[in-house]
């Protein structure tokens, strides 16, 4: 075989090689990259929906709230303190109800991200507590199913 033939057949195996690797490696950090996104949009959601809901809670901003997220794949679990369910953007499956009643840690005002797992579970949740007259009295649970 000519020099020139086995060069061009290196080359060619090297640059294989190389475009494999990269390619693996820009997959995996764009995929946790949207993953990352996704916390942070879920995050930002239940907070959102915590300040309007401190700044007028009524049976009617409830309302509102749950209405909007029902027409959007991110789905709003309203509880009090005690993970019963006041209000739902749409019926909470025994999936979602596993998760919300499964944290029982200390929750801040930024929220927190309780359910991670986005390769085993269904579903990306976040909960949001809230106050009402200084009392935080419930929890606003943000759920995106990723299927």
């Amino acid at each position: 075989m000519k020099i020139s033939t086995k060069l061009t057949v290196c080359f060619l195996l090297s640059v294989l090689v190389l475009e494999s690797f990269l390619m693996f490696y820009l997959h995996h950090n764009v995929i946790d990259s949207r993953i990352q996104e996704e916390f942070q949009s879920i995050l930002y959601r239940g907070n959102s929906h915590r300040d309007v809901l401190e700044d007028s809670y009524t049976q009617g901003t409830l309302n509102h709230i749950a209405l909007m997220e029902s027409k959007t794949e991110t789905e709003v679990v309203i509880t009090d303190l005690g993970k019963n369910i006041l209000i739902s953007s749409k019926d909470p499956t025994g999936t979602m109800k596993n998760i919300i009643s499964s944290h029982s840690g200390t929750i801040t005002r930024d929220g927190l991200v309780i359910e991670s797992n986005w390769k085993k579970m269904n579903y990306l949740a976040t909960v949001t507590t809230f106050a009402i007259y200084g009392k935080n009295l419930n929890r606003l649970n943000s759920l995106s199913n990723h299927i």
